[in-house]
């Protein structure tokens, strides 16, 4: 929940307070009235401001991020191969190493 600083609580009560009793009930009779209201303090349009920017930061974050996607299969798989490479001479190495092992106690 957006927490609104004091002076800017204390300016949308300055509004409604300079608003006659009947553009008060108007707000209490017609949501879309109060909402507009809602809508034209400065604070809200700036957090609406605000949220656009982000979701804007966040979109192209988030496809720049997918861009990347086959790139990192490739490495993945390129890795995963390397490991296999490695592991199969590892165990080529203790095999050998076993062989030798038993040849030079023969």
């Amino acid at each position: 929940m957006m927490q609104l600083p004091d002076a800017e609580i204390e300016q949308s009560l300055q509004s409604l307070q300079n608003l006659s009793v009947a553009e008060l009930q108007n707000f209490l009779d017609d949501e879309d009235t109060f909402n507009a209201f809602v809508n034209e303090l400065d604070s809200v349009r700036e957090w609406e401001s605000d949220k656009d920017v982000q979701v804007a930061s966040n979109k192209s974050l988030a496809e720049y991020n997918l861009s990347l996607e086959p790139v990192l299969k490739d490495a993945k798989a390129a890795l995963w191969e390397l490991y296999e490479r490695a592991r199969a001479t590892a165990d080529e190495v203790e095999t050998k190493r076993a062989v030798l092992g038993t040849k030079r106690f023969a």
